[in-house]
């Protein structure tokens, strides 16, 4: 598959009517492959530190997209911004992104956690409409304010509206992460996704190992299987092929529309907990009709790409 992707150099001018289908399909695929991630997160963490557990998930995710990008040819960026743009995307979204989140989240009640992460595509939007010229109309913007209360009716049971240091730390992991999406976005479209994606994962690792110390984590190599069978998954599926998906879809769709995808990630976790045998209650399901409802109706509206 990421050979295939890899040849798929299309003219944006000249894009078929079913592309739009095809890159909703691909979001959908990474949102589904992001909330997959999770429970390996737990299960790896048993075995190691959250710094160095991530930094050990971008520079395997980076190495295997490397390799493939050499094998399949693909060639190295030739322009200074993009350089620039590969870079910010791993300061902004892979390194401040992944490093807000986890220090965030370890001080919140999940509920709120969810709902804060969730805010993402709403600041995406926004920075998206300043920089990307993309238009954000009243209907757009209801809608994906539509996803989010979804959202807010799922994570509900935990939701505990105290603002601290964790909440704000979220709130930085939401806009860094927004910001990335712009970065590659307007990389999306003129650049090879295997590559780009390999190197602003290879450039954010180190900056997390330099994390990981400064919160004293000790650096160590995991000897249990269980954490190399998560990582395994969490590298290849959930990192390197998410991140080849994303900016394939990026290439093909408005980021302010596409993006809704990752509020489907809480629907996903309330099934995950349902055949764990969690009891979910009836406001948590009426969010996750919500959410998904609003992600249809954010997907299916007329695309707004071009200013």
């Amino acid at each position: 598959m990421l050979k295939w992707l890899s040849t798929q150099n299309i003219d944006l001018d000249q894009i078929s009517p079913n592309l739009p289908q095809r890159a909703a399909l691909a979001g959908v695929a990474v949102s589904f492959l992001v909330a997959l991630c999770f429970p390996f997160i737990r299960l790896g963490l048993e075995a190691s530190t959250p710094m160095i557990f991530a930094a050990w998930r971008t520079g395997g995710a980076g190495l295997i997209l490397l390799i493939v990008a050499t094998l399949t040819g693909r060639t190295f960026p030739k322009r200074g911004q993009d350089w620039q743009r590969i870079v910010g995307v791993s300061i902004f979204a892979t390194t401040i992104g992944f490093a807000a989140m986890f220090f965030g989240g370890s001080l919140v009640a999940p509920g709120l956690a969810t709902v804060i992460a969730n805010t993402q595509p709403l600041f995406a939007a926004l920075l998206a409409m300043v920089f990307l010229r993309e238009k954000l109309g009243m209907r757009m913007l209801a809608t994906l304010l539509f996803c989010l209360i979804g959202v807010w009716f799922m994570a509900s049971p935990q939701v505990r509206t105290t603002v601290d240091s964790g909440a704000l730390l979220l709130l930085l992991s939401a806009v860094a992460l927004a910001s990335g999406n712009v970065l590659l976005k307007k990389l999306a479209a003129e650049t090879d996704p295997i590559m780009v994606s390999a190197l602003q994962l290879l450039l954010a690792t180190p900056c997390l190992v330099v994390l990981a110390w400064v919160n004293d984590e000790p650096f160590i190599v995991p000897q249990s299987p269980e954490f190399w069978m998560a990582l395994f998954v969490l590298a290849g599926a959930s990192t390197a092929l998410a991140a080849v998906l994303w900016q394939w879809a990026l290439a093909r769709a408005p980021l302010n529309q596409i993006n809704a995808v990752n509020f489907l990630v809480p629907s996903y976790g309330l099934l995950l907990m349902r055949i764990n045998g969690v009891a979910i209650s009836w406001s948590q399901w009426l969010g996750g009709v919500i959410a998904v409802g609003g992600v249809l109706l954010v997907l299916g509206q007329k695309t707004t790409d071009q200013p």
